[in-house]
C-alpha cells in the first residue's frame, strides 16, 4: 500500500522544519538529497539508495516508505505525527511505512483459495506483526526484536546463520535430501 499524499506532505514539512534528512522509497530506490540513507544501508546490498540535488517528489509514483534521520525525541513529541505508523531501525533512523502486511497474505488467501491455517509468515521486525498475528504459524528471525518474537510460533536463527532454511527443515517444509 502507498503511504497517503497527506503523510507524506506532514513529515516532510516536518523534516524540512527540525532538520532531519528524509528519504523518499519507491518500488525502485530510497530517493533524497543526502548520503546519509547511502551510509545507513550500506552493508544492505539489497535497498538501493538515489542521492539528488532535488527531489520533485510529485514523480516518485507510488512511495511505499519515508525514511527518517534524526532526533527520536522531536519525533515522538509531534502529537500528530507520532500517531503516524513508524518504527525505529537505528538510534536514528526512522521508518514510517504502512504496517499491514496482514492485507497483503489476505489477497494471497484469495488469489489461490487458501486460509491462515495454509500460511506460514517469516520476519524479523515490529512491521511483521500483523502478518504474524494472521497466519497459523509465524517465523521469527533470530535477529528480530522482543515485540516481534512475542508474536511468533517459532523462533529460528539469525537470518545471517541460515534462520530461514534451518527454520523451512525444522518445520518439515523442505528436508535434507531436497537440498
Amino acid at each position: 500500500n502507498y503511504i497517503p499524499e497527506e503523510v507524506v506532505q506532514a513529515v516532510s514539512e516536518f523534516a524540512s522544519n527540525h532538520g532531519y534528512e528524509i528519504g523518499y522509497s519507491n518500488h525502485f530506490a530510497i530517493h533524497s538529497t543526502s548520503d546519509v540513507f547511502t551510509k545507513a544501508f550500506d552493508l544492505d546490498q539489497t535497498i538501493l539508495c538515489s542521492q539528488k540535488k532535488e527531489i520533485d517528489v510529485s514523480k516518485l509514483y507510488g512511495l511505499t516508505k519515508l525514511y527518517l534521520w534524526g532526533d527520536r525525541d522531536t519525533f515522538e513529541n509531534e502529537a500528530e505525527l507520532a500517531k503516524i505508523e513508524h518504527h525505529w531501525l537505528r538510534e536514528k533512523l526512522c521508518v514510517i511505512e504502512h504496517f499491514h502486511k496482514d492485507e497483503g497474505i489476505q489477497v494471497l488467501e484469495k488469489l489461490l483459495g487458501l486460509t491462515s491455517e495454509d500460511m506460514i509468515a517469516f520476519g524479523d521486525d515490529i512491521n511483521d506483526i500483523t502478518m504474524f498475528d494472521h497466519c497459523k504459524v509465524s517465523v521469527a528471525m533470530g535477529n528480530s526484536n522482543e515485540e516481534t518474537r512475542k508474536h511468533a510460533t517459532y523462533i529460528t536463527s539469525h537470518i545471517d546463520e541460515d534462520g530461514i532454511l534451518k527454520a523451512c527443515l525444522d518445520l518439515n517444509l523442505i528436508s535434507k535430501e531436497d537440498l
